[in-house]
């Protein structure tokens, strides 16, 4: 049977119904509404008063507590009489350790100062002594590392080469042997210009020949040579003024 089929089915049977019938429901549908709001006022309210009196008997319970509280706390805190006298007794002890400081600030300072210098003393007598040796030996690393090593005061070991002859104030730092070879190092205070000038004429009135091989505005190299020998006379500027030679025989 279809939906349309089936609505008209109901439809006819209602239509059977007696009016009794209709009216009676007609009654339900207005008078359940009306009493389902009353029972909810009824609930609502019956909940209110319970509330209320709930409510009450709080507040009359909190007031009959307050001043018993009130009371037992007045009871347990101490009299005026007895706070002002703890009050008077506290200011007299501080007035009392104050005087006592002040009577004895002044030796305290004085002894304090007394200790200090005591011992700060030998403290600062001490570490200027080792400044003092450090400024020294710094300014001495650095005059060193300006002018470069000291000269020699005496001969290390060896010998010179043969037929030559040593300007004064020169002494030998370095001496080299290799077979019939000999390399030999001086150093003096004569300028490195005036003594390859030196060697030039004195080698000259001997027979030897001279070439320069090298020459600047602090060094020279000089080859002298013989029908017997050759000689090579490397001359450079001092590190400490003078000058220092290389004599090499071949």
């Amino acid at each position: 049977m279809s939906r349309s089929g089936m609505s008209g089915f109901v439809w006819q049977h209602l239509k059977r119904l007696p009016r009794s019938v209709w009216i009676v429901g007609g009654l339900a549908l207005v008078l359940i509404p009306v009493l389902l709001v009353g029972l909810l006022v009824v609930v609502v309210g019956g909940a209110w008063q319970a509330g209320g009196a709930l409510i009450g008997q709080g507040s009359a319970a909190l007031e009959r507590a307050i001043p018993a509280d009130v009371a037992q706390l007045a009871r347990e805190l101490p009299e005026a009489a007895t706070l002002e006298s703890l009050k008077a007794e506290s200011q007299q002890r501080m007035e009392a350790e104050l005087e006592r400081l002040k009577a004895a600030a002044p030796v305290s300072a004085e002894a304090l100062e007394q200790g200090l210098a005591a011992a700060a003393l030998p403290a600062a007598t001490e570490g200027l002594r080792q400044w003092t040796e450090q400024g020294r030996a710094s300014a001495d690393a650095a005059l060193g590392a300006l002018l470069g090593p000291t000269r020699p005061a005496a001969d290390v070991s060896g010998e010179d080469p043969p037929g030559i002859v040593r300007l004064p104030g020169f002494v030998r730092t370095a001496f080299v042997r290799d077979g019939e070879s000999l390399k030999v190092s001086w150093s003096g205070p004569a300028p490195h210009a005036e003594v390859v000038a030196f060697y030039t004429a004195q080698l000259a009135a001997a027979g030897y020949k001279a070439q320069v091989l090298e020459a600047g505005v602090d060094s020279e190299v000089v080859s002298f040579e013989s029908t017997d020998r050759r000689l090579t006379l490397s001359a450079r500027k001092g590190s400490r003024g003078g000058s220092e030679i290389e004599w090499a025989v071949h």
